[in-house]
C-alpha cells in the first residue's frame, strides 16, 4: 500500500508560495495604511507597493511550480502527502485574495 505522507522537504515550494503570498498581504496593508498625503509617505507607498507586487509575482511562480511538482509526482508512483496540498490550496487562495483585493491594473485610473 502506498504512503500518503510528505517527506520533511516536499512541502517547501508551497510554503515557500505561502511565505510570498502573506508578504504580499502585508506589504500592500501597509501601502494602504501609510496612504500618500505628504512626499515621505508617498515614497513609503510606493515602495510598498512595488515590493508587494514583487512578492505577488514570486508566489504566483512558486505556487505554479509546485502544483507542477505535485501533479508529476502524482501521476508517478508517488503520492503526495496531505500536508503538502493543503498548504498549496491555501496559498492560491491567499494569492487569489490578494490580487483580488489589490488589483494591480484598473484602479485609479480615471476611466468612467
Amino acid at each position: 500500500m502506498e504512503t500518503t505522507r510528505s517527506a520533511p522537504g516536499e512541502a517547501a515550494g508551497a510554503l515557500v508560495a505561502l511565505g510570498f503570498a502573506g508578504a504580499a498581504a502585508v506589504l500592500f496593508a501597509v501601502g494602504d495604511a501609510v496612504g500618500f498625503t505628504s512626499e515621505r509617505a508617498e515614497a513609503v507607498f510606493t515602495a510598498s507597493w512595488v515590493l508587494a507586487v514583487l512578492c505577488l509575482a514570486c508566489a504566483v511562480v512558486v505556487a505554479a511550480l509546485s502544483v507542477v511538482q505535485l501533479v508529476v509526482r502524482w501521476a508517478g508512483s508517488q503520492r503526495p502527502g496531505l500536508l503538502e496540498a493543503l498548504v498549496l490550496v491555501i496559498a492560491t487562495g491567499l494569492i487569489g485574495a490578494v490580487a483580488l483585493l489589490h488589483p494591480l491594473w484598473g484602479t485609479g485610473s480615471g476611466a468612467a
